[in-house]
This record gives C-alpha cells, sequence and structure tokens, in this order.
C-alpha cells in the first residue's frame, strides 16, 4: 500500500508541474522532486512472483492473517454491526480462500493474491460501498429488509407484500 501511495503522490506533482509550466508558464512555487512524468513511475514494481508452491501458500496464509486484521476496521468503518459480526466476516472470508485450497500451479495462486490485495486495497481505501459489501460478503440469511411493513393509516400490508419481502412469493 505505501508504494502505491508514493506513486500516486508523485503522480500528483508531475501533473501539477506539467500544468503549471503547459498552461501558466510560471514555475511552480514548491520545491520539485519530480523532474518528468516517467519519472513518476520509477517506484511502480511489478507483482510478486512466487518462487515456489510453498512460498506462494506462505503468502496466501499470510494474506488471510491480514484480512482478518483489518476485519474489526472494515466492521466499523462501514457500520456492518448491524447486519454481522466480525467472527461472520471472518467466516466468509475464510470460506472464499477454502474455495482455492485444490489450487496447486503457483501462477495461479499468485494471480489470485494479487486480485485479493487489490479487493482490500478497494475496501481499506473506501473505493467499496457498504451495499457491495453486503451483497459480496454478508453471510447468507441475514436480513436486512424489514420483514412486517404497514402503510399508511397503521393497516398492515397485504400479505402478497409481506410474502413478497420476505422472498417467499416467486415473481
Amino acid at each position: 500500500l505505501i508504494p502505491f501511495l508514493i506513486l500516486l503522490r508523485d503522480i500528483i506533482r508531475a501533473s501539477r508541474v506539467f500544468f503549471t509550466l503547459h498552461f501558466t508558464g510560471d514555475k511552480p512555487s514548491y520545491p520539485l522532486e519530480v523532474k518528468s512524468m516517467s519519472s513518476a513511475f520509477a517506484n511502480a514494481a511489478a507483482p510478486r512472483i512466487s518462487q515456489t508452491l510453498a512460498e506462494a501458500q506462505f503468502r496466501s496464509r499470510s494474506l488471510f492473517r491480514q484480512v482478518c486484521r483489518e476485519l474489526p476496521w472494515v466492521v466499523r468503518n462501514y457500520q456492518l454491526q448491524d447486519v454481522t459480526s466480525v467472527a461472520g466476516l471472518r467466516k466468509v472470508v475464510a470460506g472464499e480462500f477454502r474455495k482455492n485450497v485444490q489450487v496447486t500451479d503457483k501462477q495461479m495462486i499468485d494471480l489470485l493474491l494479487f486480485k485479493a490485495n487489490a479487493e482490500i486495497t478497494n475496501l481499506l481505501g473506501h473505493h467499496t460501498q457498504r451495499h457491495h459489501i453486503l451483497t459480496r460478503y454478508v453471510e447468507k440469511g441475514v436480513k436486512v429488509a424489514p420483514t412486517h411493513v404497514q402503510v399508511a393509516g397503521g393497516k398492515n400490508a397485504s400479505s402478497f407484500l409481506e410474502g413478497f419481502l420476505q422472498g417467499k412469493m416467486k415473481v
């Protein structure tokens, strides 16, 4: 995450330099560290490639532990306490990891790790909205919608509407 933030900082600085020089002709008033746009990408690194299957499996276990350490923060900041718990989310994440336990190709494991790192980066950077987390990761069987609806005047909704909201009726 830190190399990505450094890269982002350098890109922003380089774009400011380009804008200032190109459109105003003035030199920027702050000290320059980035000489050109290409130097902004100098800190970019390729995804890590595992040398052995054991290393790939170790990296996947490390990622699982990292994700589990971040789950309390995710529950708190996305306000998921009313819908699920940290233990419930941990169970869902463990299930996602267990779905790929049969993968033995180290390149495929590296690809899955890359995708998982991108997903956790999106979660921690608040690039994912609450309803996306609810639909992807909240345990099945948790009811988010109300089960009892009242219409105007204090009357109960029709049995059709209640059955539809509870998922018992097919449309």
